[in-house]
């Protein structure tokens, strides 16, 4: 009799290890969706839709270590422009922590006309204005940021020219940014400086 209640406290515990294990795995393999996805125009509604994630490593004492940072990347090329984006989250919680798309426009026209429609939808969609500090740059024109219920999204333009085959070339980038809180160099009206 002892015998046998041995095994079969062995086999229930073998049983619960391995439904933790399989729970563990489940875990690790769900993406959350996010609301912040549609306003920075990336592919949704999962952080690995259209996309490949990775966790992040960190070398340590000559040893790679996990770090809790999973990301995911995505992008598309066409010709000399291009659209990224970027989903990063953290692999315990698997919390949304940071998303951008950075993309680059083929004129000045298209560079500012993206810029208005950017604003007029965050706008629309409920998005509150921030203020952000000036930024002196010779690459970053202007930085705008909205704040909305359980994110921000901060727009970055940049403009600058390169040089190629001889001659310069313009360049004409957006970015947006998503955050969990607002971002670094901006503020809501009532927040701390």
């Amino acid at each position: 009799m002892a015998i046998k209640a041995k095994a079969s406290h062995i086999i229930g515990s073998l049983a619960a290890i391995a439904v933790l294990a399989a729970a563990v795995t489940a875990w690790q393999h769900h993406y959350p969706a996010s609301p912040m996805f549609a306003q920075l125009g990336i592919p949704g509604p999962r952080a690995d839709t259209d996309r490949h994630c990775v966790g992040q490593d960190r070398l340590r004492f000559r040893v790679l270590t996990p770090t809790r940072l999973e990301t995911c990347w995505g992008s598309v090329a066409a010709g000399p422009f291009f659209d990224q984006q970027t989903v990063e989250l953290d692999r315990v919680t698997r919390r949304i922590t940071r998303a951008d798309r950075t993309w680059t426009l083929p004129d000045s026209v298209a560079w500012s006309t993206s810029q208005d429609s950017i604003r007029h939808v965050l706008a629309a969609a409920g998005g509150q204005r921030l203020a952000c500090r000036t930024v002196a740059s010779d690459l970053i024109t202007s930085v705008e940021a909205w704040r909305f219920a359980t994110y921000s999204v901060r727009l970055v333009a940049y403009s600058f020219s390169v040089a190629q085959r001889g001659h310069c070339q313009s360049v004409w980038r957006l970015q947006l940014d998503g955050y969990l809180g607002e971002p670094a160099d901006c503020r809501s009206a009532g927040s701390p400086t």
